[in-house]
Formats: C-alpha cells, structure tokens, sequence
C-alpha cells in the first residue's frame, strides 16, 4: 500500500520566518520526561479531538508520533464469515490513529500520514499550547514556489471548498467570514470564491492590496484543514512576468510504499516510520537544501511543558 509523506517547515506566528532553530532533540527530551513523570499529555482540540504526544527518540533525528484519541463510535469486529461483534475495550481505553513526524534539519518536518491520524497543523498546535511556544507549520512547495510567492505582486486568490467540509476548523481568519458567507449560494455543492485587484487604485493602494492578500494566502497555508480545499490558486506578477501559483498541487509530497502488516504492533509501526522517514529524508535532503532558505543557527527558546493547557475548548474562542 502506498502512503503520504508531506514536507513542513516550522514558522513564527503569522506564518513570518522562524527567527532560530527549534530545538527539536530538546522538544522531544522533555516530551520524554512528562512521559515519564506521568504527566497528562492530552489536550482536546476546538473541533472536539483528542490527540496525545509520545516521544520517539532522537536518532537519527528527533521524532514523535501524535495520535488521535478515539473513545466512541467504534467500528465492529468481523470474522472470517463477516459476523459483527462488538469491538470490546477496558475501561479508560480507546484507539489512537497516529501520525509520525520527523525533524530534519533547517526547520523542516516529514510527517507520514495516513488519513486517520491527526493532521500536521495539530503537531503544531500541540507546541503552542502545552509548550507556550508560539511556532505554526507550512507546507514546502516544489520547485521554487516559496521564493516565487516572496517576490510576486499579489493581484488575485481563488479558493475552493466543499460546503459540508466549511468550519471554523477548517479555516480561520478573514476567510471564514467569506466563504460562511458564500455558503447559502452552494446548493450544498463547492463554495468558491475570487478576490482580485480592479485597474482603478494608484500604486499606493495596489501595493497594499498585495500585502493584505500576502496575509490571506499566509494564513490559507497554514489552515488545519488546507488538504480539504478543492481550489487554491495565486495569481500575479514577478518582474512583469505574470505568474500562477497552485498551492493545493505544488505541495512537496512524497509518496511511498509501505508494509501495512508493520503497522499492527506500536513497537514495531514506529521503528518502521522511522526508517520509512530516514530513507525519504536522505533521498530529498538536496531538494530541500536547494529550496528552502537557511534558518538561523541559533536555537529559538522552548517553554516548559504545561499539562494544565489541555482542553481548548475550555478557552475563549
């Protein structure tokens, strides 16, 4: 069977550029510790999730697994002749649907995905909230797409989405309120809606409207549910030469072939995501050297971990 592994880079907030390295061995050292001091590690996301963190060692880079707490709406177990039973847990158990992520060098994050596991905005979550460290993720682009984005004058955006996938979840900032919006003009089909700079406006205001709708592709990027969307297209000129982004297709994505079998046993299903992670990160180590831009040597300072931040549900909204 074939799986994702999609590329990240750890951010500042706001999506601006990390002003150091994040101490990932750190991050997953202390991560060990509350494990081991018996600290709760869940927290419960906005949209009702339960994740938890588990430290995987450091070698040959930092790496940790979020799982996806599941404690109701349990499928059925099928034998051979497809009979239904139950599927019996103990009390206080559950199911937890993993994510793994690797820390490679400069900022950047593999995370072997599985469609089940929490999404890798959650990863980042995690360390904002139970770290007290304001960091966020993006995705790496192909090619030069980044550098491309950097120097390009904004002049449209169109964004896509299924009606029944639209939250506050899914999307956040000025986007919400636009595409909440355009929803009773879906017929429960594909909300889309464009933005672009008219030809009326001095330079002043054109170069405004570019930086605003920079902010609105920023914050696109780093959406939970950025994979949902349909459409996410920029579009605009680099030196006069117009340009078109596609961020939904220009996503740097690797797929590969993995031994569902490894996978049944947690010992074992992480020491295989390890090497399925160490292979994948040896062999696009020169991609991303060539295409993203050197971070900072220094490391950026990590918060202390705050088992009582555990519940965002429970904050303000």
């Amino acid at each position: 069977m074939q799986r994702s592994i999609q590329f990240w880079r750890l951010s500042g907030s706001g999506g601006s550029e990390m002003p150091g390295t994040f101490p990932a061995a750190e991050f997953v050292k202390v991560l060990r510790e509350a494990e081991a001091n018996d600290l709760d590690r869940h927290r419960v996301c906005r949209n009702g999730m339960t994740v938890i963190a588990h430290s995987a060692g450091i070698s040959p880079h930092p790496m940790v697994l979020l799982d996806k707490v599941r404690r109701e709406n349990y499928p059925s177990v099928g034998d051979r002749a497809g009979r239904r039973q139950p599927m019996r847990l103990q009390e206080g158990e559950g199911l937890l649907e993993p994510t793994y992520f690797s820390f490679l060098d400069n900022n950047v994050v593999a995370a072997l995905v599985n469609g089940n596991g929490p999404h890798p905005q959650r990863l980042a979550e995690y360390i904002r909230l139970k770290f007290r460290t304001p960091v966020g993720l993006v995705p790496v682009l192909r090619r030069d797409l980044d550098a491309v984005l950097r120097r390009m004058r904004i002049t449209e955006v169109e964004v896509a989405v299924p009606a029944e996938r639209l939250d506050r979840e899914l999307v956040g900032g000025d986007w919400v309120a636009a595409l909440d919006g355009a929803r009773s003009l879906s017929h429960d089909g594909v909300i889309r809606i464009g933005l672009s700079v008219g030809q009326k406006g001095d330079a002043f205001y054109k170069a405004s409207f570019s930086e605003h709708v920079r902010t609105l592709v920023d914050q696109l990027r780093q959406a939970t549910g950025f994979g949902d969307l349909t459409t996410a297209r920029v579009a605009g000129s680099v030196r006069g030469d117009r340009q078109v982004v596609d961020l939904i297709n220009d996503r740097f994505v690797e797929r590969v072939d993995v031994d569902p079998d490894k996978f049944g046993d947690p010992e074992r299903a992480t020491n295989y995501a390890r090497d399925v992670l160490t292979a994948v990160a040896d062999r696009t180590k020169d991609y991303l050297e060539g295409t993203l831009p050197v971070a900072p040597a220094s490391y950026i300072a990590l918060g202390d971990f705050d088992e009582a931040i555990d519940n965002e549900q429970q904050r303000p909204t």
